[in-house]
């Protein structure tokens, strides 16, 4: 049986407050005192298959659409989970990735982890890619505690030999890939304009280093060769990491910016040459999260805004920073073909209203 169904099923049951064993094929476990209305409602129409068995403190099991579920008695709920519930039954299979092979260049950083959390909670196997083998193995082992399937692969973005062996054990291992999320971008200091520098006096060789990490490898040569899985398969979805720096340039970040641009720039491109070939492409646009390669930036020493990021405080009228858990909605959205089938060179930005306002 897929870990990733036993892991959804073990935890639907702890949340409410039921227990659940291989033994039960099902896909939901929730608690009820007694049959609820509206489910009664769902079991006698043409939406189920199968029948519906129920007694005052026996589980209940019935088919939604296909799709088996076990709800165990004995405990209330509210209506607000119940109705949240209802939602679930009807639009599971939008969000089901059961069975998708997921590569995340770049999943053992902050965002690209959580980004593959989110793929592995609607039950996707996946991978991360990465150079610091550490830190990559930390993070796979951690989504495997919380019975996911995930492994971590040493790999270099910006090399296509290495790029090729992981493709080459994924392929045999878990099969072709599905889903490919570019999240591989950074900043380098050399390649900022402080207020007063001299853009004139930009060294070529920083300017060349983020453009190379950002769209190089960030892009370029991952999407060249795991794009072949998906243009074999005549489907799948690949999910590059933009930013709002690539809509708006920002201050100082003068090379990420541009560099940023492309990337959203090659997305619609892509899009537009592969979708005839099945194949979507799409960009997210995070606002500020805090991470390794920013925090020094928006917090000092003492875990106050630092000047820079009070401003971006100022500037969004959440008036906080994103949670990399807030990038799981869009992630497995854009990821699923029945939920995004139509859906193809857009840049989904997630920042809080950052750039919906000017002053």
């Amino acid at each position: 049986m897929d870990p990733s169904f036993n892991y959804r099923c073990r935890r639907a049951a702890r949340e409410s407050g039921g227990d659940w064993t291989p033994s039960h094929r099902w896909t939901n476990i929730c608690c009820f005192e007694a049959t609820p209305p509206w489910l009664t409602a769902i079991a006698g129409s043409e939406q189920t298959k199968g029948a519906v068995c129920s007694t005052s403190r026996q589980p209940l099991a019935f088919s939604l659409a296909g799709v088996g579920y076990i709800l165990l008695t004995g405990q209330r709920l509210s209506s607000s989970i119940v109705y949240a519930l209802k939602v679930s039954f009807v639009n599971q299979k939008l969000f089901d990735l059961d069975g998708q092979v997921a590569v995340i260049v770049g999943g053992t950083g902050v965002l690209g982890g959580a980004m593959a959390a989110a793929l592995i909670d609607a039950g996707a196997a996946c991978v991360l890619l990465g150079r610091n083998q550490d830190r990559g193995q930390q993070a796979a082992q951690r989504l495997q505690t919380s019975g996911g399937k995930c492994l971590y692969l040493p790999a270099d973005a910006m090399e296509v030999e290495s790029l090729a062996a992981a493709r080459a054990r994924i392929n045999r291992t878990l099969g072709p890939v599905n889903i490919l999320i570019n999240a591989t971008g950074g900043n380098h200091p050399d390649a900022t304009l402080p207020p007063g520098a001299d853009f004139c006096e930009l060294p070529l060789a920083a300017w060349d280093r983020v453009f190379a990490l950002n769209l190089t490898g960030g892009v370029l040569l991952p999407t060249q060769v795991f794009g072949a899985d998906l243009l074999k398969q005549r489907r799948g979805s690949v999910i590059n990491i933009a930013s709002m720096a690539g809509m708006t340039p920002l201050t100082r970040v003068v090379a990420y910016s541009a560099a940023k641009a492309a990337v959203i720039n090659l997305t619609q491109f892509l899009a537009t040459h592969w979708a005839e070939q099945g194949v979507r492409v799409n960009a997210i646009s995070p606002g500020f999260f805090p991470a390794e390669q920013n925090r020094a930036l928006l917090y000092d020493k003492d875990g106050n805004y630092t000047s820079r990021g009070q401003q971006i405080i100022d500037h969004t009228p959440m008036r906080r920073f994103g949670n990399p858990q807030e990038l799981a909605g869009a992630t497995v959205w854009l990821a699923s073909e029945a939920a995004a089938s139509f859906v193809t060179g857009q840049n989904i930005v997630v920042d809080g209203g950052f750039s919906a306002t000017t002053i």
